[in-house]
């Protein structure tokens, strides 16, 4: 099985929605107006590299919105996604968390640190952060699914990996990955234990 980097849309790498805007601007403020449409115009081409798996370029856009300006929440959460992508985990877990001050209760950028801590393999970091994101939002189907990939293939908690595959399924997860499949193979591979309908197991 490949484990699946999830991202915000349901797809490895996908960038992060933009945030609407935060406030009522005076309309004479033409100088902050003319620099926020700068802004959108740049996060909005980084939105489209980050969709053509184009990285490196989506990297150089959004740090100069980081460099340029106090960044948003939703530039740092891209470029944290966008460094995860490129394999710099160090600057993809600094940009996360530095989302989170901005946000504590972001649960998408605490879905993100925990595949950045399974990369590192930090898997009990991950799990943490995971869980964090379903604290956040109990119904999140990705981290469900990011959830039970990592105790399926990390951890080796078979009735940790079955209960978030099958929450992922309950909180409208897609079928690809094709999830069933997967939880047919944990209960061939512990034939030992009585299954429950719900995934949970006897002992």
């Amino acid at each position: 099985m490949t484990a699946f980097l999830i991202g915000v849309w349901g797809c490895g790498g996908t960038p992060a929605p933009r945030e609407g805007p935060r406030s009522i601007r005076a309309a004479s403020d033409t100088t902050a107006d003319a620099a926020n449409v700068i802004v959108e115009a740049d996060l909005q081409r980084a939105l489209e590299l980050m969709h053509r798996r184009q990285y490196d370029q989506a990297e150089s856009v959004l740090k100069s919105i980081v460099n340029s300006r106090d960044p948003s929440t939703v530039t740092l959460l891209n470029l944290g996604i966008t460094y995860s992508q490129l394999g710099k985990l160090p600057e993809a877990e600094q940009s996360l968390r530095q989302a989170l001050e901005e946000d504590p209760a972001n649960f998408i950028a605490y879905n993100e640190l925990g595949i950045v801590n399974r990369k590192a393999g930090r898997f009990q970091q991950a799990r943490d952060a995971y869980e964090r994101a379903l604290i956040l939002r109990p119904n999140y189907a990705l981290a469900h699914l990011n959830l039970g990939i990592l105790c399926d293939m990390y951890l080796h908690n078979v009735e940790c990996a079955i209960h978030h595959y099958r929450a992922y399924q309950q909180f409208g997860g897609s079928e690809d990955p094709p999830v069933d499949l997967w939880i047919d193979d944990l209960k061939r591979r512990y034939p030992e234990r009585r299954w429950r309908g719900s995934g949970g197991a006897e002992q």
